[in-house]
């Protein structure tokens, strides 16, 4: 989880945030759309990841129905570095939940 986050919501606004172990991320929003809808990219500072700033976009969609809202999360990464297991690896390392990892 971020120990540290800078986020400026809007187009092409600033999205950062900093691990507890120093590692950190940086992008920038791409899409927002008051309670239904954020899209923004990121990457990893740090190079020897091989995941840079903005190689990566989120999509996050947001549907109410009867009460009940369900999110739609869908990450595209950019690098052809990146697959699965790697990803998985590099979450934990960081201590974001594996769950938070698309399948």
């Amino acid at each position: 989880m971020a120990v540290e986050a800078t986020l400026d919501p809007r187009p092409d606004g600033l999205i950062w945030w900093r691990h507890a172990n120093d590692d950190s991320c940086r992008g920038q929003y791409v899409e927002l759309v008051p309670h239904r809808r954020v899209v923004f990219t990121f990457g990893w500072e740090r190079v020897d990841v091989g995941i840079p700033p903005g190689s990566t976009t989120v999509e996050i969609d947001l549907h109410e129905a009867d009460g009940v809202t369900t999110m739609r999360w869908i990450e595209t990464a950019r690098s052809p570095a990146l697959d699965c297991a790697q990803s998985c690896a590099l979450l934990s390392e960081t201590n974001t939940p594996a769950s938070s990892v698309p399948q």
